[in-house]
């Protein structure tokens, strides 16, 4: 899955994993490993489809409040911005204030999202292989896989912050001299309670080998391979 962000693309995301899952139960695929590594993010429905399918019981993960500073964007600044919905410019049907110049989003996540199995959802082990490139949507479906314990997550440390990250709504702003174009992030998604420093962590960690890419070789993939190995072989006995 080397990205998530399909906006501007025809790709029907929903139908590929619908018959991605059929397939797999079809054939009693019993172990899948996911690999991110490359995805930085995209849109997050796509995150949460998956957790749908990775669940195998009820239960429930925090969510992140979501904050913006502006409600409308000024008229100067429209003509060097872009985006995938108009409705970004003018946010005050959407919004409601948390202080004089900070605003959540009416319509969000509760503080506890439940978390249900999906019909024909994935019902072996899971494995996630994530890394630094995971700063948005991936991110959060990282800290997800972790909170809610879906799958393993082996690999290196996320990009992200255990804190909050910025994404959701997005602007580009394209520099008329230049062309350089510099993604605008406008909603905050703060964590509701105090949270370390950090990224989501594996909990399998491998240490970067730029040799044995250079090689053509893929350690954390061989990585996950042994531990499906081993776990077939212990249910083998």
């Amino acid at each position: 899955m080397p990205t998530w962000a399909f906006w501007n693309q025809r790709f029907d995301w929903q139908a590929w994993l619908n018959q991605a899952f059929a397939d797999m139960s079809a054939q009693g695929v019993s172990f899948l490993v996911l690999d991110l590594r490359d995805n930085e993010g995209g849109d997050g429905a796509i995150g949460e489809a998956l957790a749908h399918r990775l669940v195998q019981s009820p239960t429930q993960y925090a969510s992140h409040l979501p904050h913006l500073v502006y409600d409308v964007v000024p008229d100067r600044l429209r003509a060097v911005l872009s985006t995938w919905d108009r409705s970004f410019y003018d946010q005050r049907r959407r919004i409601e204030a948390l202080g004089p110049r900070d605003f959540t989003l009416r319509e969000r996540e509760p503080e506890e999202v439940d978390l249900t199995p999906a019909a024909g959802g994935f019902r072996g082990r899971a494995y996630v292989l994530i890394g630094p490139n995971n700063s948005s949507a991936t991110y959060e479906f990282a800290r997800v896989v972790h909170d809610a314990r879906l799958a393993t997550l082996l690999g290196q440390p996320t990009g992200g912050n255990l804190r909050g990250i910025n994404g959701g709504n997005m602007f580009f702003l394209r520099l008329p001299r230049t062309g350089i174009t510099v993604d605008l992030p406008v909603v905050a998604w703060k964590a509701r309670t105090p949270q370390p420093d950090s990224p989501v962590m594996p909990d399998v960690q491998m240490a970067p080998d730029f040799a044995a890419r250079v090689r053509g070789e893929d350690p954390d993939m061989r990585a996950a391979f042994e531990l499906i190995a081993r776990e077939r072989a212990g249910a083998a006995r």
